[in-house]
């Protein structure tokens, strides 16, 4: 894909880099290569924020003048094929009954079998586009079209931590409680928001993630563990297995 932007100014020391207004895993890719590079190339930088098709760069007074068109065709120009920096995580996830209480709802959309839904959601690995929302909320994607889901219509004053939604084309994971208007087919039982840890959430944008079912019988194992509830990650997030 050959890759267009536009710069937008957004503040005295601050500018938009915009790729369009897609979700496209490609323009995600470049988003967060960019970011990537200019936190590498540019040491007075203050902040960089990357979300799904947008950088939005706060700078020192002493970079004015910038060529920011010129910054990102020379990012841009050291993108590799392939990702090389994001890596595997692998979540547990119990689906339906009290754990995913619109599981019903969306195999009814879409004239599936509940099993069916659960095996076409864990079935695949979600990139990781952008964090936001709440603490350590994942927008991943995309979801397999014979899955997607709209919006409830009356949001939920709380959403349990841990659930996971469906959203359109999107597929996200509640690390805390939260309200929320995402179809819950399920959560998982690892306490996803960690603020003692120097690295609070086990994964960042451009990771992959990919959701293990599990019963009701290990979610409260796995709930209950110390082990896996404090303290470092577990290394099961890595090694691909619950």
């Amino acid at each position: 894909m050959l890759a267009t932007w536009r710069i937008r100014p957004v503040g005295e020391y601050a500018v938009l880099i915009e790729f369009g207004s897609a979700i496209d895993e490609q323009i995600n890719r470049q988003v967060h290569h960019i970011a990537h590079w200019i936190r590498a190339q540019m040491p007075l930088v203050r902040d960089v924020i990357p979300a799904y098709t947008t950088v939005l760069v706060l700078y020192s007074p002493e970079m004015g003048g910038l060529d920011w068109n010129g910054l990102v065709a020379e990012a841009l120009a050291t993108m590799p094929a392939q990702d090389t920096r994001g890596r595997r995580v692998t979540l547990p996830v119990a689906y339906g009954e009290e754990f995913g209480p619109d599981l019903n709802d969306v195999a009814q959309m879409h004239q599936m079998q509940r099993d069916a839904v659960i095996a076409a959601h864990a079935g695949k690995d979600y990139r990781v586009y952008c964090l936001g929302f709440s603490p350590g909320f994942p927008f991943l994607g995309p979801v397999l079209e014979a899955i997607r889901a709209p919006r409830r219509p009356t949001p939920r004053s709380t959403v349990p931590a841990g659930s996971v939604g469906i959203a359109e084309q999107q597929t996200g994971i509640y690390a805390t409680a939260t309200p929320g208007g995402w179809q819950i087919i399920g959560r998982t039982p690892i306490r996803l928001f960690r603020p003692e840890l120097d690295a609070p959430i086990p994964y960042e944008p451009g990771d992959v993630v990919r959701f293990w079912p599990i019963d009701a019988k290990m979610y409260q194992v796995l709930a209950n563990d110390p082990a896996i509830q404090n303290g470092p990650w577990p290394d099961q997030l890595w090694e691909g297995g619950w």
